[in-house]
């Protein structure tokens, strides 16, 4: 994988000596009494960012509480998530957000102002529509809109909400148009179309810096469509493009989509997202993409989300599969294979014409089958998602054969198969070797069914155990077999009060105690479950069954709630959380608000000494004691992330300076690092942890 670009050229430091006067007149007129603010602008400038990779980090970094205090109440935090030494203004989400919200707007447009006029180490913002709340007119101009319109060295911005106020709207869209700098853009907006197609029509047709496009939730009619089409073809920059079905709409004379013939003359597409819905995901639609793709032959990743797959459809795709040479990702999770119909409407779906029952089954597996054995002819996947639907046994058959041959392939997941044949796919994935390939996707609650399929079938790895409709006798057989579950991954345990005896929390202490797969536990109570019958059946101030949550070495996410806990559980639980080594994400959420004000505040004293967690949420309030807790775990958990983004830095690119050496130094052992650097790399768990201990072992040392 390539190097992430430098950042763009922008203003040298004797500029932004100058504009630090300018803050101080915008600061008066903004925020007058608010002292904190001017201090905290006056504090970090100027930029002392440096091109030397070597060099120190911008002394922003070292102000980052002070200006997340101000940016945080209108759901905004300064992190460093994308790269070493360069700050990401990212959107959090909180709900305490209504307390003074308009000074709380102003005063964040007043450092967003600096951050972007002044700060060339901030090089992605993720604009909301919470910092143009408040204010008048021209302070929105000057403070937010100009702040875009001068900046030059943002690479990436997501846009997920604009202003209510058409002329800001407008501003904002005019500025957009002009900011030829950036590397990646994201459009969420879908208010005015027109006015958001006009800008991007300016930006993709002038940008030679846009590599990364991401407009699927973007509808368009005709004529919009036909501009976008028109921008994409004057774009060679352009490689990684999400779309949505709607841009297939504008034809050229002969009939051709004009983004089809796009597509066709654009062998720099590497990678392609479409999203669309199901009247306009029809054989006509995938076919305007598939077509020009095989006469490309360059894409290397394909998504496609919600199209209809008949046999047209999947013939298609057969050759994709089978000619590719470049192919390496394939995800078709969210489409569904659909039965041949009478009809040759492609535009509706008439229930009457489906073949029904067993006929059906029979004619989707059998299509099925044609591209599992174009399957087998590839030799560049490495993944593949899919859904297998109702097919057949034999049509599973097929595939696993097909995927044996895949030499290349290192990941597969599939979903939708159906409680009825879990247990013979599964058989069928055990028996063809490829148990450590294949994995499903789907969650399946116990029954006799799953139990069996549990012991015998080493791809199913989600399981869920709900004592609420449950017989008393499975229930126990489920649990006192939890230990030979040493593939699961996923565990869901929806427990209500008459299921939590003795025998219930040993059976699920000794599984946690002892397991090395799980990954993610999920435990929520039922019908008012309450903890501290727990504690005072084993005359102890804490619930053995929190205890036990704790056991795991290899749970990285956890969510509880539903319960009643006790001020003596919640206290147990934010102390375990607060000082384990391994937990990167834990989601809270009790029965009563109270108890969520009582868990940060049990969790705050020594939380920095936490350098695991990466998310954690408990429903905030708008008690402004109770939100500065809140705002204290959630800055350590911004430099959590900054600390695993420069870690994995360290790993992959081998950017050896001293600040991503501290980094991986503090946070090697996090298995969050672990999943950082396979998305990076682009490797499985065990060739992340093998690099990972490449740089251990480098660095002599740790």
């Amino acid at each position: 994988m390539e190097n992430p670009p430098p950042p763009a050229d922008v203003d040298s430091d004797t500029e932004n000596r100058k504009a630090a006067p300018q803050h101080d007149r915008q600061l008066q007129q903004a925020a007058p009494d608010d002292t904190e603010v001017r201090t905290v602008v006056a504090h970090s400038l100027p930029c002392t960012a440096s091109e030397d990779a070597n060099a120190p980090v911008c002394q922003l970094f070292h102000q980052l509480p002070s200006w997340n205090r101000v940016l945080w109440h209108i759901s905004l935090q300064l992190q460093e998530v994308d790269a070493p030494g360069e700050l990401s203004l990212v959107r959090v989400s909180h709900d305490g957000v209504g307390w003074q919200q308009e000074q709380r707007s102003s005063n964040a447009r007043v450092l967003f102002h600096a951050l972007l006029t002044s700060h060339r180490c901030v090089t992605r913002v993720d604009l909301t529509d919470a910092l143009f709340e408040g204010g008048t007119l021209n302070e929105i101009r000057e403070l937010a809109v100009k702040a875009l319109r001068e900046n030059k060295s943002l690479r990436i911005l997501n846009v997920s909400t604009l202003p209510d106020c058409n002329i800001i709207r407008a501003d904002i869209l005019t500025v957009l148009s002009r900011m030829v700098h950036l590397q990646e853009l994201r459009v969420d907006e879908s208010e005015d179309v027109r006015l958001v197609v006009d800008a991007l029509q300016s930006l993709i047709s002038a940008s030679k810096s846009l590599n990364k496009l991401d407009i699927s939730e973007l509808v368009v009619d005709d004529t919009d469509s036909k501009r976008l089409s028109a921008s994409l073809k004057g774009n060679r920059s352009v490689t990684r493009l999400s779309v949505h079905t709607s841009i297939l709409i504008a034809r050229s004379g002969s009939g051709v989509a004009n983004f089809s013939g796009y597509l066709r003359r654009a062998p720099w597409i590497a990678s392609l997202t479409v999203t669309g819905s199901k009247k306009d995901t029809s054989h006509e639609g995938l076919r305007g993409i598939i077509e020009p793709l095989l006469m490309a032959r360059t894409i290397s990743e394909l998504t496609l989300i919600g199209f209809q797959l008949d046999a047209r459809s999947t013939g298609l795709l057969a050759q994709l599969v089978a000619r590719s040479v470049c192919l390496e990702r394939l995800d078709i999770a969210s489409c569904y294979w659909i039965p041949p119909r009478s009809s040759h409407d492609e535009d509706e779906i008439d229930e009457s014409s489906l073949l029904e029952g067993e006929q059906e089954r029979q004619a989707v597996s059998s299509y099925f089958v044609s591209f599992a054995i174009a399957l087998s002819l590839n030799k560049s996947l490495t993944f593949l998602s899919l859904n297998l639907g109702d097919f057949h046994p034999y049509a599973i058959r097929v595939l696993i054969t097909a995927l044996s041959q895949v030499k290349s392939l290192e990941e597969v997941v599939v979903n939708g198969i159906s409680l009825e044949d879990v247990r013979a796919c599964g058989l069928e994935v055990r028996d063809g070797g490829l148990s450590g390939l294949v994995s499903f996707q789907d969650q399946y609650t116990i029954c006799p069914v799953v139990l069996a399929a549990l012991e015998q079938c080493p791809s199913l790895t989600s399981v869920i155990i709900d004592t609420r409709d449950i017989r008393r006798d499975l229930f126990h057989a489920a649990i006192c077999r939890m230990p030979a579950w040493r593939h699961v991954t996923t565990l869901w345990l929806l427990l209500t009060q008459d299921a939590l005896d003795n025998a219930t929390v040993n059976a699920i202490t000794m599984y946690l105690s002892e397991t090395t797969a799980l990954k993610e536990l999920w435990m929520f109570g039922s019908n008012e479950a309450d903890l501290r019958v727990c504690n005072s059946a084993t005359n102890k101030s804490r619930s053995p069954l929190l205890e036990a949550l704790f056991l795991s070495k290899s749970v990285h996410l956890l969510h509880v709630g539903r319960f009643v806990f006790g001020e003596e559980n919640l206290r147990f639980l934010a102390g375990s959380v607060r000082n384990s080594d391994t937990l990167c994400e834990f989601y809270l959420l009790p029965l009563q608000e109270i108890d969520n004000q009582s868990f940060i505040r049990f969790l705050v004293p020594g939380i920095a000494a936490n350098y695991t967690l990466l998310h954690l949420h408990a429903s905030s309030s708008v008690e402004e004691e109770t939100t500065e807790d809140q705002f204290i775990v959630q800055d350590v958990l911004a430099r959590n992330r900054g600390l695993v983004t420069c870690a994995a830095q360290f790993v992959v690119y081998n950017v050896r300076t001293d600040h991503c050496k501290a980094a991986f130094d503090r946070v090697h052992r996090s298995p969050a690092l672990v999943q950082r650097v396979r998305n990076l790399a682009s490797v499985n768990e065990t060739g992340a942890v093998a690099m990972i201990q490449k740089s251990v072992l480098g660095g002599k040392e740790i």
